[in-house]
C-alpha cells in the first residue's frame, strides 16, 4: 500500500502587544526578526503555491482553494498575499 502523511499548516503566532503609559505615550512591542506583516507564508507553501500555479497551470482561484482545503492553513484573498514583496 502507498500513502502520503497527512498534510498539515504549521502555525506560530506572534502577539504584539502595546501599552499607554499614564503620561499618554504609547509603546509597541517588536516584532521577532523576519515577521514584516501580520499574515505572512512561510517558503514551503510559498513554494507549494508557485509549483501550482506556474508549472502545474492550476488556476489562482483554484490554487488557493486547494492549499486552504489541503493544509487547513487559512484561506488567502490573492496569491500576491504569499510574496515578500507582492508577487510569488
Amino acid at each position: 500500500m502507498f500513502d502520503i502523511p497527512e498534510v498539515s499548516a504549521t502555525i506560530t503566532e506572534h502577539r504584539i502587544h502595546s501599552h499607554r503609559c499614564p503620561c499618554g505615550q504609547v509603546t509597541e512591542a517588536m516584532a521577532p526578526a523576519g515577521v514584516r506583516a501580520p499574515v505572512q507564508y512561510g517558503p514551503n507553501l510559498r513554494a507549494l503555491a508557485a509549483y501550482l500555479v506556474v508549472y502545474q497551470h492550476v488556476p489562482v482561484e483554484r490554487a488557493v482553494e486547494l492549499i486552504a482545503d489541503v493544509t487547513g492553513a487559512p484561506a488567502l484573498d490573492r496569491l500576491d498575499q504569499l510574496g515578500d514583496r507582492g508577487n510569488l
